[in-house]
Protein backbone atom coordinates (compact mmCIF):
# COMPACT_ATOMS: atom_id res chain seq x y z
CA UNK A 1 0.00 0.00 0.00
CA UNK A 2 2.59 2.63 1.04
CA UNK A 3 4.76 1.39 -2.67
CA UNK A 4 0.96 2.39 -4.15
CA UNK A 5 0.75 5.90 -2.44
CA UNK A 6 4.59 6.72 -3.36
CA UNK A 7 3.97 5.42 -7.04
CA UNK A 8 1.13 8.19 -6.90
CA UNK A 9 2.71 11.02 -5.45
CA UNK A 10 5.71 10.23 -7.86
CA UNK A 11 3.59 10.67 -10.96
CA UNK A 12 1.34 14.19 -9.00
CA UNK A 13 5.28 15.35 -8.71
CA UNK A 14 5.85 14.59 -12.31
CA UNK A 15 2.76 16.32 -13.36
CA UNK A 16 3.64 19.33 -11.71
CA UNK A 17 7.15 19.91 -12.54
CA UNK A 18 5.89 19.15 -16.30
CA UNK A 19 3.36 21.82 -15.87
CA UNK A 20 6.05 24.14 -14.22
CA UNK A 21 8.02 23.97 -17.07
CA UNK A 22 5.09 24.79 -19.89
CA UNK A 23 4.92 27.95 -21.00
CA UNK A 24 2.08 29.61 -23.07
CA UNK A 25 2.91 32.29 -25.65
CA UNK A 26 1.43 35.73 -25.36
CA UNK A 27 0.14 37.77 -28.19
CA UNK A 28 2.40 40.85 -28.67
CA UNK A 29 1.54 43.86 -30.47
CA UNK A 30 3.37 44.28 -33.55
CA UNK A 31 5.06 48.14 -33.83
CA UNK A 32 4.22 49.37 -37.62
CA UNK A 33 3.62 52.79 -39.41
CA UNK A 34 -0.35 53.07 -40.93
CA UNK A 35 1.23 53.92 -44.21
CA UNK A 36 3.80 52.56 -46.58
CA UNK A 37 4.01 54.87 -49.33
CA UNK A 38 2.31 57.95 -49.82
CA UNK A 39 1.41 60.06 -53.06
CA UNK A 40 1.79 63.51 -51.60
CA UNK A 41 0.91 66.23 -53.87
CA UNK A 42 2.44 69.72 -53.02
CA UNK A 43 1.07 71.94 -50.57
CA UNK A 44 -0.99 68.59 -49.30
CA UNK A 45 -0.76 67.52 -45.65
CA UNK A 46 -0.87 63.61 -44.66
CA UNK A 47 -0.51 61.76 -41.28
CA UNK A 48 1.51 58.84 -40.64
CA UNK A 49 1.18 57.24 -37.49
CA UNK A 50 3.31 54.66 -35.59
CA UNK A 51 1.02 51.95 -33.71
CA UNK A 52 2.21 49.03 -31.32
CA UNK A 53 4.55 50.50 -28.68
CA UNK A 54 3.90 53.19 -26.22
CA UNK A 55 7.33 54.10 -26.25
CA UNK A 56 7.57 57.55 -27.87
CA UNK A 57 9.34 57.31 -31.52
CA UNK A 58 12.34 59.73 -32.36
CA UNK A 59 11.09 61.15 -35.95
CA UNK A 60 13.56 62.04 -38.79
CA UNK A 61 12.97 62.39 -42.54
CA UNK A 62 15.82 62.01 -45.58
CA UNK A 63 15.35 64.77 -47.35
CA UNK A 64 13.66 68.27 -45.70
CA UNK A 65 13.40 70.16 -48.75
CA UNK A 66 10.93 67.72 -50.36
CA UNK A 67 8.81 67.31 -47.06
CA UNK A 68 8.41 69.21 -44.07
CA UNK A 69 7.61 66.89 -40.69
CA UNK A 70 6.06 67.93 -37.78
CA UNK A 71 5.59 65.27 -35.20
CA UNK A 72 3.79 65.16 -31.49
CA UNK A 73 4.20 61.57 -29.84
CA UNK A 74 4.15 58.58 -32.39
CA UNK A 75 2.06 60.62 -34.53
CA UNK A 76 3.74 62.97 -37.49
CA UNK A 77 1.88 65.40 -39.62
CA UNK A 78 3.91 65.45 -43.17
CA UNK A 79 3.55 67.92 -46.06
CA UNK A 80 4.84 68.28 -49.27
CA UNK A 81 7.19 71.01 -50.05
CA UNK A 82 8.60 70.33 -54.12
CA UNK A 83 8.65 67.70 -56.42
CA UNK A 84 11.21 64.39 -55.67
CA UNK A 85 10.85 61.31 -53.42
CA UNK A 86 11.92 61.36 -49.59
CA UNK A 87 11.40 59.11 -46.74
CA UNK A 88 10.11 59.54 -43.28
CA UNK A 89 11.68 57.42 -40.67
CA UNK A 90 10.41 56.62 -36.89
CA UNK A 91 12.73 55.00 -34.62
CA UNK A 92 11.83 53.27 -31.37
CA UNK A 93 15.11 52.06 -29.56
CA UNK A 94 17.63 50.25 -32.04
CA UNK A 95 14.66 49.53 -34.79
CA UNK A 96 13.49 52.17 -37.38
CA UNK A 97 10.45 51.99 -39.54
CA UNK A 98 9.90 54.03 -42.49
CA UNK A 99 7.25 55.69 -45.22
CA UNK A 100 8.54 56.66 -48.71
CA UNK A 101 6.49 59.97 -49.92
CA UNK A 102 6.09 60.51 -53.42
CA UNK A 103 5.87 64.11 -53.86
CA UNK A 104 4.49 65.43 -57.24
CA UNK A 105 2.17 68.86 -58.41
CA UNK A 106 -0.74 66.49 -59.10
CA UNK A 107 -1.37 63.29 -59.34
CA UNK A 108 -3.78 62.50 -62.40
CA UNK A 109 -5.44 59.27 -63.16
CA UNK A 110 -7.61 58.87 -66.21
CA UNK A 111 -10.50 56.18 -66.36
CA UNK A 112 -8.89 55.36 -69.46
CA UNK A 113 -5.47 55.43 -71.24
CA UNK A 114 -7.13 54.43 -74.73
CA UNK A 115 -9.98 55.64 -76.82
CA UNK A 116 -11.31 54.51 -80.57
CA UNK A 117 -13.95 56.81 -81.68
CA UNK A 118 -15.26 57.43 -85.28
CA UNK A 119 -14.49 60.10 -87.81
CA UNK A 120 -17.38 62.70 -86.67
CA UNK A 121 -18.06 60.99 -83.26
CA UNK A 122 -16.86 61.64 -80.00
CA UNK A 123 -15.82 59.73 -76.44
CA UNK A 124 -15.51 60.95 -72.79
CA UNK A 125 -13.18 60.09 -70.46
CA UNK A 126 -12.79 61.24 -66.96
CA UNK A 127 -9.48 62.61 -64.67
CA UNK A 128 -9.57 62.05 -61.15
CA UNK A 129 -6.75 64.33 -60.23
CA UNK A 130 -5.26 64.43 -56.27
CA UNK A 131 -3.51 67.88 -55.83
CA UNK A 132 -3.78 71.26 -58.77
CA UNK A 133 -6.32 71.28 -60.85
CA UNK A 134 -4.82 73.76 -63.28
CA UNK A 135 -4.50 71.74 -66.00
CA UNK A 136 -2.71 71.62 -69.39
CA UNK A 137 -2.40 69.12 -72.06
CA UNK A 138 -0.80 68.82 -75.34
CA UNK A 139 -2.21 66.92 -78.55
CA UNK A 140 0.26 65.07 -80.62
CA UNK A 141 -2.14 65.48 -83.86
CA UNK A 142 -4.96 68.03 -83.61
CA UNK A 143 -6.05 67.62 -87.06
CA UNK A 144 -7.30 64.09 -85.76
CA UNK A 145 -9.17 65.12 -82.46
CA UNK A 146 -9.80 67.90 -80.67
CA UNK A 147 -10.46 68.13 -76.54
CA UNK A 148 -12.89 69.96 -74.58
CA UNK A 149 -13.20 70.25 -70.74
CA UNK A 150 -16.38 70.16 -68.30
CA UNK A 151 -16.98 71.44 -65.04
CA UNK A 152 -14.80 70.07 -62.05
CA UNK A 153 -17.13 67.76 -59.91
CA UNK A 154 -15.01 67.53 -56.52
CA UNK A 155 -11.51 65.99 -57.71
CA UNK A 156 -12.81 65.06 -60.99
CA UNK A 157 -13.12 66.92 -64.33
CA UNK A 158 -14.68 65.00 -67.19
CA UNK A 159 -13.42 65.43 -71.17
CA UNK A 160 -15.07 65.83 -74.17
CA UNK A 161 -12.56 64.19 -77.04
CA UNK A 162 -14.11 64.57 -81.05
CA UNK A 163 -12.81 62.35 -83.99
CA UNK A 164 -12.00 64.91 -86.67
CA UNK A 165 -10.14 62.57 -89.14
CA UNK A 166 -8.87 59.28 -89.31
CA UNK A 167 -5.53 58.78 -87.47
CA UNK A 168 -3.87 58.16 -84.26
CA UNK A 169 -3.44 60.98 -81.72
CA UNK A 170 -1.25 61.40 -78.50
CA UNK A 171 -2.90 63.64 -75.69
CA UNK A 172 -1.09 64.37 -72.52
CA UNK A 173 -2.66 66.22 -69.46
CA UNK A 174 -0.39 67.55 -67.05
CA UNK A 175 -0.41 69.95 -64.20
CA UNK A 176 0.44 73.47 -65.53
CA UNK A 177 4.14 73.75 -65.54
CA UNK A 178 4.91 70.27 -64.31
CA UNK A 179 4.86 68.29 -67.97
CA UNK A 180 7.80 66.07 -66.92
CA UNK A 181 6.82 64.41 -63.55
CA UNK A 182 2.74 64.82 -63.68
CA UNK A 183 1.86 64.14 -67.25
CA UNK A 184 -0.58 61.14 -68.42
CA UNK A 185 -1.39 60.09 -71.86
CA UNK A 186 -4.34 59.18 -73.70
CA UNK A 187 -4.11 57.34 -76.85
CA UNK A 188 -6.89 58.41 -79.31
CA UNK A 189 -7.98 56.25 -82.61
CA UNK A 190 -9.99 57.80 -84.84
CA UNK A 191 -11.55 55.54 -87.17
CA UNK A 192 -12.93 56.35 -90.79
CA UNK A 193 -16.46 56.80 -91.00
CA UNK A 194 -19.03 55.44 -94.08
CA UNK A 195 -18.79 52.12 -95.23
CA UNK A 196 -20.08 49.88 -97.84
CA UNK A 197 -22.84 50.99 -100.55
CA UNK A 198 -25.91 49.11 -98.48
CA UNK A 199 -24.58 51.27 -95.41
CA UNK A 200 -25.20 54.23 -97.01
CA UNK A 201 -28.32 53.34 -98.07
CA UNK A 202 -29.49 53.25 -94.51
CA UNK A 203 -27.28 56.23 -93.24
CA UNK A 204 -28.52 57.12 -89.79
CA UNK A 205 -29.82 60.07 -89.07
CA UNK A 206 -32.10 59.07 -86.59
CA UNK A 207 -32.33 60.33 -83.15
CA UNK A 208 -34.22 57.89 -81.66
CA UNK A 209 -32.64 55.00 -79.63
CA UNK A 210 -35.59 52.65 -80.66
CA UNK A 211 -34.84 53.33 -84.40
CA UNK A 212 -31.18 53.12 -84.14
CA UNK A 213 -31.12 50.22 -82.30
CA UNK A 214 -33.28 48.81 -84.90
CA UNK A 215 -31.09 49.90 -86.92
CA UNK A 216 -27.88 47.60 -86.08
CA UNK A 217 -29.96 44.65 -86.19
CA UNK A 218 -30.99 45.26 -89.73
CA UNK A 219 -27.05 46.07 -90.53
CA UNK A 220 -26.12 42.58 -88.68
CA UNK A 221 -28.57 41.09 -91.30
CA UNK A 222 -26.88 42.22 -94.02
CA UNK A 223 -23.63 41.64 -92.61
CA UNK A 224 -24.87 37.62 -92.09
CA UNK A 225 -26.46 37.58 -94.95
CA UNK A 226 -23.19 38.51 -97.06
CA UNK A 227 -21.17 35.87 -94.83
CA UNK A 228 -23.33 32.85 -95.76
CA UNK A 229 -25.08 32.56 -92.10
CA UNK A 230 -29.22 32.96 -90.97
CA UNK A 231 -30.47 36.04 -90.02
CA UNK A 232 -31.25 36.77 -86.57
CA UNK A 233 -34.56 37.71 -84.89
CA UNK A 234 -34.67 40.60 -82.86
CA UNK A 235 -35.42 39.55 -79.29
CA UNK A 236 -37.66 42.16 -76.61
CA UNK A 237 -36.34 40.48 -73.10
CA UNK A 238 -32.62 40.49 -74.70
CA UNK A 239 -33.54 44.13 -75.74
CA UNK A 240 -34.47 44.63 -71.94
CA UNK A 241 -31.08 43.23 -70.72
CA UNK A 242 -29.07 45.22 -73.62
CA UNK A 243 -30.70 48.60 -72.45
CA UNK A 244 -29.30 48.07 -68.69
CA UNK A 245 -26.14 46.66 -70.02
CA UNK A 246 -25.71 50.32 -71.72
CA UNK A 247 -26.70 52.58 -69.00
CA UNK A 248 -24.05 50.43 -67.10
CA UNK A 249 -21.49 51.41 -69.40
CA UNK A 250 -21.77 54.96 -68.81
CA UNK A 251 -20.71 54.23 -65.07
CA UNK A 252 -17.78 51.60 -65.88
CA UNK A 253 -16.97 50.94 -69.56
CA UNK A 254 -16.56 47.10 -69.56
CA UNK A 255 -17.21 43.67 -69.74
CA UNK A 256 -17.69 43.10 -65.87
CA UNK A 257 -20.51 45.41 -64.06
CA UNK A 258 -20.13 48.19 -61.94
CA UNK A 259 -21.17 45.66 -58.96
CA UNK A 260 -18.16 43.66 -60.25
CA UNK A 261 -19.91 40.22 -61.60
CA UNK A 262 -19.23 39.24 -65.15
CA UNK A 263 -21.73 40.39 -67.89
CA UNK A 264 -23.87 37.53 -68.51
CA UNK A 265 -24.96 37.92 -65.05
CA UNK A 266 -27.54 40.39 -67.02
CA UNK A 267 -29.01 37.12 -68.22
CA UNK A 268 -29.90 35.59 -65.03
CA UNK A 269 -30.92 39.00 -63.52
CA UNK A 270 -33.51 39.58 -66.26
CA UNK A 271 -34.34 35.48 -65.99
CA UNK A 272 -32.99 34.76 -69.56
CA UNK A 273 -32.21 31.30 -70.48
CA UNK A 274 -30.06 30.27 -73.16
CA UNK A 275 -27.48 28.07 -74.59
CA UNK A 276 -24.80 30.19 -75.57
CA UNK A 277 -24.01 33.69 -74.60
CA UNK A 278 -22.11 36.68 -76.28
CA UNK A 279 -21.64 40.33 -75.74
CA UNK A 280 -20.33 43.11 -77.66
CA UNK A 281 -19.69 47.01 -76.49
CA UNK A 282 -18.86 50.60 -77.66
CA UNK A 283 -19.29 53.84 -76.60
CA UNK A 284 -18.50 57.33 -78.86
CA UNK A 285 -19.97 56.41 -82.16
CA UNK A 286 -22.89 58.39 -82.75
CA UNK A 287 -25.04 56.36 -84.90
CA UNK A 288 -25.59 52.85 -86.00
CA UNK A 289 -23.38 52.70 -89.05
CA UNK A 290 -20.44 53.66 -86.93
CA UNK A 291 -20.61 51.60 -84.52
CA UNK A 292 -20.88 48.92 -86.45
CA UNK A 293 -18.06 50.00 -88.46
CA UNK A 294 -16.55 49.75 -85.48
CA UNK A 295 -17.38 46.41 -84.25
CA UNK A 296 -16.93 44.67 -87.95
CA UNK A 297 -13.27 45.77 -87.82
CA UNK A 298 -12.66 44.27 -84.58
CA UNK A 299 -11.85 40.42 -85.35
CA UNK A 300 -13.20 39.31 -81.88
CA UNK A 301 -16.26 41.67 -82.10
CA UNK A 302 -16.76 40.49 -85.93
CA UNK A 303 -16.62 37.05 -84.76
CA UNK A 304 -19.93 37.39 -82.51
CA UNK A 305 -21.85 39.20 -85.63
CA UNK A 306 -21.39 36.40 -88.06
CA UNK A 307 -21.39 33.50 -85.34
CA UNK A 308 -23.60 30.50 -86.20
CA UNK A 309 -24.28 29.75 -82.55
CA UNK A 310 -26.45 32.54 -82.13
CA UNK A 311 -30.32 32.90 -83.60
CA UNK A 312 -31.55 35.75 -81.96
CA UNK A 313 -30.16 39.68 -80.69
CA UNK A 314 -30.76 42.40 -78.58
CA UNK A 315 -29.23 45.57 -78.64
CA UNK A 316 -28.97 48.64 -76.30
CA UNK A 317 -27.99 52.40 -76.31
CA UNK A 318 -27.71 55.06 -73.62
CA UNK A 319 -27.10 58.10 -74.42
CA UNK A 320 -25.74 60.57 -71.65
CA UNK A 321 -25.96 63.95 -70.82
CA UNK A 322 -23.00 64.65 -72.75
CA UNK A 323 -24.80 63.26 -75.83
CA UNK A 324 -22.12 60.27 -75.21
CA UNK A 325 -23.49 57.01 -76.98
CA UNK A 326 -23.05 53.95 -75.35
CA UNK A 327 -23.84 50.72 -77.34
CA UNK A 328 -24.18 46.93 -76.56
CA UNK A 329 -25.30 43.80 -78.59
CA UNK A 330 -26.28 40.58 -76.21
CA UNK A 331 -26.61 37.62 -78.17
CA UNK A 332 -28.24 34.37 -77.13
CA UNK A 333 -29.57 30.60 -78.63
Amino acid sequence: MINFLKKIFCVAMTLVMVLTMCTFPASAAVVKLNKSTVNLPIGYKTTVKLSGTKTKAKWSVSDSDIIKVTASGNTADVTGKKSGTAYVYAKVGKKSYKCKIVVRKAFIQPSKTSLSISKGGSGTVTLDVKGSHSLSYSNSDKSVASVSFGKWNGNKIKLTIKGKKAGTAQIKFFAKGYEGSTAKTITVKVNKSGGTAYYEEITSSKKDPAEMTAEVVTIVNKERKAAGASSLSSDAELNRAAAIRAKELAQLFSHTRPDGRDCFTIFDDCSIRVGAAGENIAYGAPSAVSVMELWMNSPGHKSNILSSYFTKIGVGLYIDGNGTCYWVQLFGA
